[in-house]
């Protein structure tokens, strides 16, 4: 067995050498896109705020270093998962071989995410409105109730809340309105941890104001905003690795691991509106629960050339246009059946 797992990090270790070029190029990539999304990012605020240049100032924003965070948890489950299920079957040996449509574009989307320049663009196409919801609720309705509760009472008190709204926040992507935007995420024909961060940049936007929500509203301790988005996020991420044996006690009453989540990409119809969040009690709550792990599942969507194409960014753009048409005629159809 010992053999076993020193075989897969030895050959994950000799095929990131193999590699090191194309991943030394990335990390320029990350760390240039950062530093200019976030020039960007003090631009607009800047002007939101109304301030002149001479006023520009590098402030501290927890979303705007999320690369760091991402990027170490990340990590840390592409190390677990390559322990538990060997390098054939890691997310690692797939991404790393670069070698389908899918697999790029789960590259591209993370890039785009630990650069922020996916919440940057996801401004942009909603006209502001992603950026202004934030901006708004940050200046209309931040308070200190939680200011003096404590780390581990704020921590719990976001565990409630985060993980209801994600959940229906996710309900929301999956209405019509905003299906086509949220086929971004579904189209990856198979499962790797980076799937976690293939989303459309408009659906981006607005989930980054949503995620803050009750931080700002209620004024949570930022160390405990740290603690709660790096806990929930190794979960989320967990959920997207190959990692598919039992763990009956977690995912009977704790979290929807990536069994529970592989049903929820499943291309039949049957599952897709199944195991919506990652914490069991909300879908076990709203009816949407799925724990019948004996069904053989496909992953992806069928009939979408749109999808896993050789141009990720003209995809970007393509969606963007095929999403705001279905939106249109989703209200259209509301305000005239009235």
């Amino acid at each position: 067995m010992e053999n076993t797992k020193t075989s897969a990090f030895r050959c994950a270790i000799n095929r990131i050498h193999q590699r090191r070029q194309g991943l030394l190029q990335l990390v320029l990539v990350v760390s240039l896109g950062g530093f200019l999304s976030a020039l960007a990012f003090m631009c607009i605020d800047a002007v939101y705020q109304g301030r002149s240049w001479a006023q520009f100032n590098f402030d501290f924003n927890l979303s705007g270093h999320v690369a760091v965070g991402a990027t170490a948890i990340s990590l840390m489950v592409f190390v677990i998962e390559l322990y538990l299920v060997g390098w054939e079957r890691s997310s690692i040996k797939k991404l790393l071989a670069y070698g389908t449509s899918s697999q790029r574009q789960d590259v591209f989307y993370t890039v785009l995410y630990l650069t922020n320049i996916l919440t940057l663009v996801g401004h942009i196409m909603s006209l502001g409105a992603g950026y202004m919801l934030h901006a708004y609720i940050q200046e209309q309705y931040s308070a200190s109730l939680f200011g003096d509760a404590g780390i581990w009472v704020s921590v719990g008190f976001l565990w409630l809340i985060g993980p209801l709204l994600f959940y229906f926040y996710h309900r929301i992507q999956h209405t019509a309105f905003f299906w086509e935007f949220h086929k971004t995420h579904h189209a990856a024909s198979e499962m790797t941890i980076l799937n976690n961060f293939r989303n459309h940049p408009l659906t981006a936007s607005f989930r980054e104001a949503i995620n803050f929500l009750p931080m700002i509203i209620l004024g949570v301790d930022p160390i405990a905003i740290l603690i709660y988005r790096g806990t929930a996020g190794l979960v989320t991420l967990w959920q997207h690795s190959n990692y598919y044996e039992p763990l009956p006690w977690v995912e009977k009453y704790l979290f929807i691991g990536a069994r529970g989540h592989l049903i929820h990409h499943s291309i039949d119809e049957k599952h897709l509106n199944t195991n919506m969040g990652f914490v069991v009690f909300w879908d076990w709550l709203f009816g949407t629960l799925n724990n019948n792990y004996t069904d053989k599942i496909t992953v992806g969507l069928s009939d979408e050339p749109n999808f896993n194409t050789h141009t990720p960014a003209k995809e970007v753009f393509s969606t963007y246009i095929l999403g705001l048409k279905s939106f249109y005629r989703e209200v259209s159809s509301v305000f005239s059946s009235q």
